[in-house]
């Protein structure tokens, strides 16, 4: 027993004689520790998650803008609402090519997938929303159809269900998207906007 308290007592004194102190040699290891720690937890933050707010297909601006969140950009989960579809709405910050990316569909009940279809309307003061024709896998459509695995529909390979969608619109500063989501209630789907 006094031979291993001997021999801590040494450890501590080379301690003391190396640092100067054995206190702030156990403070550096602790604020290492913690530093660790603060870089984990950057790494880890988590996506956030939008709930859209219930509302059908519209072409009236009006209807849309009421019920849409706003997103910027990044990326976001979005998750459905009880009825499967609903709106969300992007401002473009600043004048130029913006890339929508859609994947990772999690299915919760119903069919196996959806599709997302992008509106604009003519102006600032039009009251009405205009479906936009995008070019994506496959060619160009007005419905982006996500699933939760690739499959053939028809001829046209545009409109084949696909793992991961995506497209690019040019945007004028301040100009407004609205993003409509057609999926089974509480799906969730991973979005991603980036200025290219």
């Amino acid at each position: 027993m006094r031979k291993r308290f001997r021999q801590m007592m040494l450890m501590l004194l080379v301690g003391v004689m190396l640092t100067g102190s054995a206190v702030p040699a156990l403070a550096e290891d602790t604020a290492a520790e913690e530093t660790a720690a603060a870089d984990n937890t950057a790494e880890e933050e988590t996506i956030p998650t939008i709930t859209l707010k219930k509302q059908k297909f519209t072409q009236k601006t009006s209807t849309a803008k009421k019920k849409a969140k706003a997103v910027e950009p990044g990326e976001t989960i979005v998750k459905m609402p009880a009825k499967g579809m609903g709106y969300l709405k992007f401002t473009a910050p600043k004048k130029g090519s913006y890339k929508f990316i859609f994947s990772d569909l999690k299915k919760k009940k119903g069919t196996k997938d959806g599709y997302v279809i992008l509106q604009v309307p003519k102006n600032k003061s039009a009251k009405t929303l205009i479906k936009q024709k995008v070019k994506t896998w496959g060619g160009s459509t007005y419905s982006m159809w996500l699933g939760i695995k690739n499959k053939k529909y028809g001829s046209n390979k545009a409109e084949w269900t696909r793992k991961t969608r995506n497209t690019k619109i040019k945007m004028k500063k301040g100009e407004t998207v609205y993003i409509f989501f057609s999926f089974a209630a509480k799906d969730t789907l991973n979005m991603k906007i980036a200025k290219v």
